[in-house]
């Protein structure tokens, strides 16, 4: 939410001097009000101004047509809207408020009380705002739960289902035939975990209640330690081809659990989506100032316009060429615990691989 001084306010009028004589006694207030004359285009939808003053002029329905406009749509009709009038009639008060306006204030007007109308206003505005932010994320927890539940669905499945075979072998032949459901069942429940793990973690990063413990750390043994823990747990990870690439570095301060959990994600994403015949990268290296971790995969390129989408909760890619899968809510997680250690996060689409690139301040 803006603060009071930064609230956007906009004056339409027919005349460049009537529009330049409402805005002085506001700008005199500390208010910058943004002129338009009649005629001039603007994406109000777009700019969200906080309160519209409009000049009517006596017999001009301009006003009350930009009016009913703004009131008409979703995007734009909670925005205050005063109607500044020549004619101070009652005739044309009543027009006004049937065409939707908020207000209606007959020439000529004293300074103090278009300042104080106005300021009236914009603290309703703000009010308006929060209420609008707040219901924003009621909504996206509503979300993140619903998506969350909706992922786990198919790893409790999976797992309830090589349970239940399990149960049903007869015990002198049961050494043999559960391994496989077992590791299918240790896979799913890590997938189940993680995802919880996420939508916790995200959820504190976001409020500022969880804050990196940084401590010193070698990166690159917690990049080797994250490949063994994921080949461990999924047999097709352990099929798989991951190399790392790394000079000896220095000990790095970071939070040594948040990172394995980014590294850890990071990789999954590799897995999932490159190729399987085709290797999995992982590069490490510091520079000035700087360290880099570079994980990528021969998967298909990320659109550009996708490139920073992908790290907002529930993202997903085009299922034609990127085959969903888990609730979207890994990329975001890397994304909040990235910049919890003031580093950034991108990918990029180089010669041929996915490379998601993360740095680290040194």
């Amino acid at each position: 939410m803006s603060a009071p001084g930064a609230l956007q306010l906009l004056i339409v009028a027919h005349r460049e001097s009537m529009a330049a004589a409402i805005a002085e006694p506001l700008r005199r207030a500390g208010r910058t009000p943004l002129l338009l004359h009649f005629g001039e285009t603007v994406d109000l939808a777009e700019q969200r101004p906080d309160l519209v003053l409009v000049h009517q002029e006596s017999g001009d329905a301009r006003a009350l047509d930009l009016c009913r406009a703004l009131k008409s749509t979703t995007a734009t009709g909670l925005i205050p809207v005063v109607i500044v009038a020549d004619d101070a009639s009652a005739v044309a008060k009543l027009a006004a408020l049937e065409a939707g306006a908020d207000h209606w204030l007959p020439l000529p007007l004293g300074d103090e009380e278009l300042v104080a109308r106005t300021n009236s206003l914009l603290r309703a505005r703000v009010q308006v705002r929060a209420l609008e932010a707040s219901h924003d994320d009621l909504r996206l927890r509503r979300d993140w739960v619903r998506y969350l539940v909706h992922d786990m669905r198919s790893p409790l499945a999976a797992t309830i289902t090589n349970l239940e075979f399990i149960a049903t072998q007869p015990a002198a032949e049961a050494e043999a035939d559960i391994a496989e459901p077992l590791a299918d069942s240790r896979v799913a429940l890590q997938r189940m975990a993680a995802m919880t793990a996420d939508l916790l973690d995200n959820d504190r990063l976001q409020a500022g209640e969880l804050r990196p413990r940084l401590e010193e750390n070698d990166l690159v043994q917690l990049v080797q330690q994250a490949v063994a823990m994921q080949r461990s747990f999924d047999p097709a990870a352990a099929q798989r081809a991951i190399e790392v690439r790394s000079p000896p570095l220095a000990m790095l301060r970071f939070d040594r659990p948040l990172m394995a959990r980014v590294v850890g994600n990071l990789l999954i994403n590799a897995l999932r989506y490159g190729p399987r015949d085709r290797p999995i990268l992982i590069e490490v290296e510091a520079n000035p100032g700087r360290a880099h971790l570079r994980i990528a995969n021969s998967g298909p390129p990320v659109p550009e316009e996708k490139k920073e989408r992908i790290f907002e909760p529930f993202v997903q890619l085009d299922a034609a060429t990127h085959a969903p899968n888990g609730a979207g809510l890994g990329l975001a997680f890397c994304r909040l615990a990235i910049q919890a250690h003031a580093g950034k996060i991108h990918v990029e689409n180089s010669g041929g691989l996915v490379v998601f690139v993360i740095e680290l301040p040194v």
